[in-house]
């Protein structure tokens, strides 16, 4: 028998080549993470580029990076920005922790994970970084490869000297371990704040329209022209609102594929409070998207009360929410996807009961749930127990 003795409190370095501002899955899991370990008494050194922290004690910050790898400038047409490593900032921030944690796979990663291992600090990551949004313009026959190359790289740069690797889905530690073999992976969601919640009463528009709302980032690869493609083919058509909450460079394109439907769909951003206010007016949950490492605002929405239809995407993490067939819609098939649409619309006391039990499926995501594994996995890690 073994005497399990964890020492009650832990300091973390995590490693962010790019923090910024929450409207990211991987900045909201990282923001929730810090705010979880330090509301319970651990300490979390934060490295990362973003000088409007500098005045944070907890930050210790890098230079941007500006010659980037061929992988990075990829990441980079997205948005993001990489951090460049810095021996006396990092050294300041890792000597003297019980452990790091790598939240991606690039050159401060991979300069980090390789620091810890000299000091004999254990090193964990999270995998967020989906290989599949690197190679879309790659033709079919070629993915395969591809995808093994930039698996390969992150692996060996980082993954291969982990003593834990966080996945946010089963789907997202099957795709990696196809190409790489066997990790010591931990799954565990990003979480649902307790913000989302069923309400009991909204002020729903004088209309009576039926409100579809879909929450993703304007891009294509999130595919909100299957969407507008159903609605088109919906017997509802002349009844249905659309609502795209998020924001992103594919806004006038969706405009365009939407200009033939009868009400023009809504597209903004909201603030938390106001999503919520919105997601309580709608009547149904459409996640459309191709790709997804977790497709976390699809289990926000069952929260909320609305029955999702998901895309059964092969690249996806989102087809595990589906409670039966009846909330999947084939993969990219408009028609089948309307049919779905058509069918709970339908049958509003089905979709009440179906409501039901997304309330009861979606408590073993909440965010509660999710920070208290990963710090299980850390004091598992640390203290070797």
């Amino acid at each position: 028998m073994y005497l399990v003795l964890w020492r009650v409190f832990m300091i973390i370095a995590m490693v962010c080549d790019f923090l910024g501002e929450e409207n990211n899955g991987t900045t909201i899991f990282c923001y929730n993470l810090i705010e979880w370990l330090t509301r319970h008494g651990h300490s979390v050194n934060i490295i990362c580029p973003d000088k409007d922290k500098s005045d944070i004690n907890s930050c210790f910050i890098v230079p941007q990076k500006k010659h980037l790898t061929s992988i990075e400038k990829r990441f980079a047409n997205q948005g993001l920005v990489f951090a460049k490593p810095k021996r006396s900032v990092i050294r300041k921030a890792v000597l003297g922790t019980d452990g790091v944690l790598i939240i991606t796979p690039f050159s401060l990663g991979k300069y980090v994970t390789k620091y810890a291992l000299e000091h004999h600090i254990p090193v964990m990551a999270t995998f967020q970084c989906q290989a599949d949004s690197l190679i879309r313009p790659i033709r079919i026959g070629s993915k395969d490869k591809y995808k093994k190359k930039i698996y390969k790289q992150f692996y060996e740069q980082v993954y291969k000297y982990c003593q834990a690797i966080h996945f946010p889905s089963a789907f997202l530690c099957r795709d990696f371990e196809k190409y790489i073999g066997y990790t010591p992976h931990y799954i565990i969601s990003s979480g649902i704040s307790s913000d989302f919640s069923k309400k009991v009463s909204c002020h729903r528009p004088v209309d009576s329209n039926f409100r579809i709302i879909y929450i993703a980032r304007l891009s294509k690869h999130k595919n909100h022209k299957v969407l507008i493609n159903a609605v088109n083919m919906s017997k509802y058509k002349n009844r249905i609102q659309l609502i795209f909450a998020g924001d992103g460079d594919y806004k006038s394109s969706i405009e365009r594929d939407a200009c033939g439907l009868i009400n023009q769909p809504i597209i903004r951003t909201y603030s938390r409070p106001e999503l919520l206010e919105v997601i309580a007016t709608c009547d149904l949950y459409v996640h459309a998207a191709n790709e997804e490492t977790e497709g976390i605002a699809c289990l926000e929405a069952a929260t909320c009360g609305l029955v999702p239809i998901i895309n059964d995407s092969p690249n996806s993490a989102a087809p595990a929410y589906a409670i039966d067939e009846k909330n999947l819609f084939n993969y990219n098939d408009a028609a089948d996807l309307a049919e779905k649409i058509d069918y709970w619309l339908d049958h509003p006391k089905e979709r009440n009961e179906r409501s039901l039990e997304y309330l009861d499926f979606t408590k073993k995501y909440s965010l509660a749930e999710s920070m208290s594994a990963m710090e299980k996995m850390f004091k598992l890690v640390i203290y070797k127990q």
